[in-house]
């Protein structure tokens, strides 16, 4: 961490951000398969659109943030674009066991 690295905000422990990475097609399941690979990446996958990578990442401060995007995505040779978001509040996450009250089965 840098000497001047910030939280990411106040009354926040850590920050996802979301990341849409153009890549080229035949290094997709390379490139993919990387990014997977970075202890900050929570969740990556294949998607179609105008992007055909997406991952979540998880930073604890600006400048861990800022080295994520410029060290690490930066770095993958065939990533042509980069579209990052900042998440400030989730409303709600994903779970691994959905209630059957929720989804109607059972």
């Amino acid at each position: 961490m840098h000497a001047s690295a910030q939280p990411i905000a106040s009354n926040a422990r850590s920050a996802f951000t979301g990341c849409w990475l153009t890549v080229a097609p035949h290094a997709l399941v390379h490139t993919g398969r990387a990014l997977a690979q970075y202890p900050e990446v929570r969740f990556a996958a294949a998607v179609t659109g105008r992007t055909n990578l997406a991952a979540s990442g998880l930073c604890r401060t600006t400048d861990g943030l800022y080295d994520f995007l410029t060290e690490k995505i930066g770095a993958l040779d065939d990533v042509h674009t980069a579209e990052t978001v900042l998440t400030l509040r989730r409303v709600k996450t994903l779970t691994t066991e959905p209630s059957s009250h929720t989804t109607g089965l059972g």
